[in-house]
């Protein structure tokens, strides 16, 4: 993936486990390639780090980058999977548990915490819920 200079965030504040990982994986394996990730400018990854650890361990590793300034919709149309079919659903499915599966960084959320406004993204009791085991 380096290639495209794609890079990870080191602040990520999602931990990704080797089930969380491990499901995109097979999933990429079985039907393919489903999802876009989202680059800053410099290629370090904002969303789907654990997509691009995924596909490196499928052995994919051709990117295509589009440009964006964050004015459009960019959609990944699948060409070769119908609606309703097997591969539809296994898409689907993949794509919403491998996000179940993810947990949260308390060290990186508490860490963002002084940066951010996280109620933006989290009722009270959800966030000290996440922050609970930070010392």
């Amino acid at each position: 993936m380096d290639k495209a200079g794609i890079k990870h965030d080191p602040r990520n504040a999602r931990k990704h486990n080797p089930r969380n990982v491990g499901l995109i994986e097979s999933s990429i394996q079985r039907d393919g390639f489903g999802r876009s990730i989202l680059l800053a400018n410099d290629g370090t990854v904002i969303a789907g780090n654990a997509t691009i650890d995924a596909a490196s361990s499928a052995g994919f590793d051709d990117v295509i980058v589009v440009e964006s300034d964050g004015t459009k919709v960019i959609a990944v149309k699948r060409t070769d999977v119908a609606p309703g079919s097997k591969e539809f659903h296994n898409l689907a499915l993949a794509d919403n548990r491998a996000a179940e599966l993810a947990g949260w960084d308390p060290a990186v959320l508490a860490e963002l915490s002084g940066e951010l406004d996280l109620s933006q993204f989290f009722y009270e009791d959800e966030l000290a819920e996440a922050l609970a085991s930070v010392p």
